[in-house]
């Protein structure tokens, strides 16, 4: 009976103290928070409203340390609540309706005041929180019933300029002055003259706007728009000194203002209409030095020179609104008449000159044309400092090559029969060049090719022992005039121009291709094609694994200077080489613990110069470790990466520029990181469902392929990764000879979407070769 006894007293005495604890813990918390110990307050306030979620005055009191601690939005969400438990308290609303205000939440602003109105109309405050918000949504019409309503209840000064605030953006400019002038009626202020001042400009009453411009003015020495109004004004009455001083004023007190670009122009525009061109040139200057982008500027600037007769400036002027590449109605006009000026600036008199590049022209200005033929190619350009109107070969127009910055061009000109080629050229200034070069027919004999290394057989066969997609080649060219030009599969080969009978080399790809074809051609035209057959009986024997020589590349970063340390990575890297023995990989290289530029050396030469070395086909880099997802970019987290600076980084990109540079020796590349999504500058999303492939179809592993697979997530790595671990186990537990990696990407997505985790990405690297072909993991 003791025991029971001594337990139900515990039991009352435990009750009394819960009961009593909300109450003494606010008490704490207020003794906190008016000792500004703001965070130990709402510590507090957070174990109250824990055993009480009721207790009003508890988030209330903490939506008041959130203000001060300026976290408006948990104050926000602090007053809301504290209006829901007690409705009729119209103070936490009109707190409410504030905040959302202040933090642009405008319909959560109108919401709440009209809570707080619907019980009591009375409340001004909140009609000019509801007016502005109205106003910042551009509901106009609303806002203006809003104001009116306010007006029936109570007129005062707030209401008034309110209303006159919407009426002006409405372009109702009379209406806006009479209402900005009730307003006053309830005490002169700055922004109220400001307003007459504004309306009485629009209305073209520009005496006026200057005497409410003054008014201003004599209340507040120093007000900005007050100065910007009355110079205005001033400018449009034609006073121009008056208004110069007026900007000058806004210059002097408020020099580091963000609108000074503005002042700086408008004071330049007054100098221009003043002539005091040297002082417009100045304020010009100075806007462009605040903003280079500042298109008005230069077209102005450039007016300015012209009336000094400083043309080469006006023209450099005119010529940099070209590169702003501006698009709006104004700028495209402005960048029209820009270009009539520059026209009228450039003006010349200098004639065409014409460059003959092809076929040669001999020291006795003859044109070198082989004998027989009877169409000729000629290439060259017309140099001239203007543009090129019109341009004629033996009467018929030539057209410009369109890639070409110069005048360069390439004609097919009828020569059978011709004696001489006639050239016609002239500018859009009509400076007229005239150019005739008698025809010298020349030798007919085609160059003879012979192939050094690889060797070719009699019957035109080139005998591959390697799966290599790749081919060097070398040989010799045989001719009794020079060489024009030797190209294998649209490839220049290296060779001296300048040498009769020349050698060549050239690297060419072979992949897919069962011939190639070789041409020959020497500087009077004559050419030789001639094509070699591509026997691959020996690569085939040699080759046990279509997708050729593989290598996985590991980048394991765990042991961080600034970001919390791993240990997933090993784990993931040591269940991938284990997941990884029992297919054909031919090489595996495991980089641990990489700086930034141990990562940029490693991709940009040391990976490269061993993939070209060791003729390598196929290729998966596979990351591990902490990754970043900023701006729609990519980045794997070096070990010396800082928290703080995204440049610290490795760009995922930067990846893709270093593969793109030993992209044409690799036929598969495969890039995964569990890390952080690679972004859309890395890869192309796949546009329909993901094609399973079967790695008998030849296609799929003798045809380029360029993909990537990453994590869709964006926070740092952790130690227990889904993605690894079916990645692994798709390999591990694959029954067949091979897998394709679509086949492993859609049991990832199927595991990670289980988790509830974001999708992970699969697509093709953006600028890397691809061919429809597909990544396999062969088994041994």
């Amino acid at each position: 009976m003791k025991t029971i006894s001594l337990i139900v007293l515990i039991s009352i005495i435990s009750i009394s103290v819960f009961a009593q604890s909300p109450k003494k813990i606010y008490k704490t918390a207020l003794v906190f928070q008016k000792s500004e110990k703001y965070q130990d307050a709402i510590n507090n306030l957070d174990k109250v409203i824990e055993i009480d979620p009721t207790y009003v005055k508890a988030y209330v009191a903490r939506a008041k340390c959130y203000e001060s601690l300026n976290k408006a939005e948990k104050a926000l969400d602090d007053y809301e609540r504290a209006a829901t438990l007690e409705p009729k308290k119209e103070e936490y609303t009109n707190k409410a309706a504030q905040i959302a205000f202040s933090l642009k939440k405008y319909e959560k602003s109108i919401k709440d005041a009209d809570l707080a109105l619907a019980r009591d109309k009375k409340l001004m405050n909140l009609y000019h929180i509801k007016v502005l918000s109205l106003f910042a949504l551009h509901h106009l019409d609303e806002a203006l019933q809003t104001a009116n309503k306010a007006l029936e209840i109570k007129k005062n000064f707030q209401i008034y300029y309110d209303k006159a605030e919407v009426l002006y953006a409405k372009n109702e400019f009379k209406e806006a002055q009479n209402n900005y002038q009730l307003a006053n009626s309830y005490g002169n202020r700055v922004e109220s003259y400001l307003g007459i001042a504004n309306s009485y400009y629009h209305l073209e009453l520009f005496s006026q706007a200057i005497n409410a411009a003054n008014s201003a003015l004599a209340i507040d020495q120093k007000s900005k728009d007050a100065y910007w109004i009355r110079a205005l004004s001033y400018y449009k009455k034609m006073d121009y000194m008056n208004a110069i001083n007026d900007l000058s004023q806004i210059i002097v007190l408020y020099p580091n203002d963000p609108d000074l670009k503005d002042v700086f122009f408008k004071r330049g525009q007054i100098y221009f209409d003043f002539k005091m061109h040297t002082n417009a040139i100045n304020d010009f200057t100075s806007v462009i030095d605040l903003d280079p982008n500042y298109y008005q500027a230069y077209f102005n600037r450039a007016a300015s020179y012209e009336a000094i007769h400083s043309f080469d400036k006006a023209i450099a002027d005119y010529e940099k609104l070209d590169k702003l590449k501006l698009v709006d109605t104004t700028a495209v006009s402005m960048l029209e008449n820009a270009h009539k000026r520059l026209f009228e600036l450039k003006r010349e008199d200098d004639k065409p000159v014409l460059v003959i590049n092809s076929p040669t022209i001999n020291k006795e200005g003859q044109m070198q044309v082989i004998k027989g033929k009877e169409l000729q190619t000629i290439t060259g350009r017309l140099d001239d400092a203007s543009k090129i109107k019109s341009f004629t070969i033996n009467g018929v127009e030539v057209v410009f090559d369109s890639t070409s910055k110069k005048n360069d061009f390439k004609a097919e000109v009828i020569v059978k029969d011709k004696n001489e080629i006639n050239f016609a050229a002239a500018d859009v200034y009509d400076n007229v060049m005239t150019k005739s070069y008698p025809i010298l027919r020349t030798e007919i004999g085609k160059p003879e090719i012979l192939l050094v290394q690889p060797m070719a057989s009699d019957d035109g066969q080139i005998y591959l022992d390697t799966d290599d997609p790749n081919l060097y080649i070398e040989g010799t060219i045989s001719d009794e005039s020079k060489i024009a030009s030797i190209m294998i599969d649209s490839v220049n080969a290296s060779y001296i121009p300048s040498t009769l009978n020349p050698s060549f080399a050239a690297t060419i790809s072979i992949a897919n291709k069962k011939k190639i074809t070789m041409e020959a051609t020497d500087i009077f035209g004559n050419k030789t094609i001639k094509e070699y057959i591509l026997n691959r009986e020996g690569a085939d024997i040699a080759a046990d694994n279509p997708m050729g020589k593989t290598w996985a590349v590991f980048i394991e970063n765990s042991k961080y200077k600034t970001f919390a340390s791993l240990d997933g990575p090993t784990k993931d890297v040591s269940m991938m080489k284990a997941a990884l023995a029992k297919y054909n990989i031919n090489r595996i290289i495991d980089k641990r613990n990489m700086t930034k530029s141990e990562m940029e050396r490693f991709f940009s030469i040391e990976l490269r110069d061993m993939v070209i070395k060791n003729h390598v086909n196929s290729i998966i880099v596979w990351y591990a470790g902490h990754g970043k997802f900023i701006n729609n970019t990519g980045y794997w987290v070096p070990i010396d990466g800082k928290t703080d600076d995204e440049f610290t980084y490795f760009n995922i990109s930067a990846l893709k520029a270093a593969m793109q540079s030993y992209s044409s020796v690799i036929t598969h590349t495969l890039v995964v990181t569990d890390a952080c999504e690679s972004g859309p500058s890395f890869y192309q999303a796949m546009r329909s469902d993901i094609e399973q492939r079967d790695c008998g179809d030849w296609k799929a592993t003798k045809f380029k392929s360029s993909q990537v697979f990453s994590s869709a997530g964006y926070e740092l790595a952790s130690d227990n990764s889904q993605f690894t671990k079916t990645f692994a186990n798709s390999l591990i537990h694959n029954p067949n000879s091979c897998i394709d990696i679509a086949s492993i990407v859609l049991k990832v997505k199927k595991a990670v979407a289980k988790n509830k985790q974001q999708e992970p990405q699969f697509g093709k690297i953006d600028g890397l070769a691809d061919e429809n072909g597909t990544f396999f993991f062969i088994r041994r």
